[in-house]
């Protein structure tokens, strides 16, 4: 076979591994790993990460499948999606159970605020954003109800409550003004067997 020949066999393989891995990609992403593909899970963490750093113009996310097992030994499917600003600064995280769709934990980094920048919220008014963010997060339905499981706790980060929504249970932490959600954990209802 001429020189000339042999290039261009061995450019037409190149060109057709580097397509059929894209494909392989492709085909993999819009796989569903529990209820969701990755496009799937990523529009549902971009809309969050839109409510708890609507200062981030541009964002990076990624999502990985990722498995664990509970108590009961029972496997759980999560999905864990991370989210960085285009300077590879972490903004975000989010983990979803994958067979429910149901948001099991967020954790967001907060922007170093002087004291002066914000007021601190007094005990009532913390409870009643609190209620905000369950709702904005689609914890709480609009107009549904939750409750304290504990009172509020203040420190020098922030509010941190214990609440419950039906059988689901969780931790809320807000800044001390109630402006920035920096971590929310979902303990969700054990699913019957």
């Amino acid at each position: 076979m001429p020189r000339s020949g042999r290039f261009l066999l061995l450019a037409g393989l190149l060109i057709g591994g580097v397509l059929l891995c894209a494909y392989l990609v492709k085909a993999h992403q819009l796989r569903p790993y529990g209820r969701y593909t990755a496009p799937q899970i990523l529009a549902r963490a971009d809309a969050l990460c839109r409510i708890v750093a609507p200062e981030k113009a541009r964002l990076h996310l990624v999502a990985t499948e990722e498995e664990s097992f509970r108590h009961n030994s029972v496997c759980q499917h999560r999905w864990n999606v991370n989210c960085t600003d285009p300077a590879g600064e972490y903004v975000a995280n989010f983990v979803w159970n994958a067979d429910t769709g149901t948001l099991l934990r967020l954790g967001h980094a907060i922007l170093p605020l002087s004291a002066s920048d914000r007021r601190p919220l007094g005990r009532r008014e913390a409870v009643r954003r609190e209620g905000e963010w369950l709702r904005r997060l689609g914890i709480v339905a609009e107009g549904g109800e939750w409750r304290q499981r504990e009172p509020p706790i203040q420190d020098a980060r922030g509010w941190t409550f214990s609440w419950q929504v039906g059988k689901s249970c969780g931790v809320l932490k807000m800044d001390s003004s109630g402006d920035m959600l920096t971590y929310l954990s979902l303990l969700e209802a054990p699913s019957p067997l």
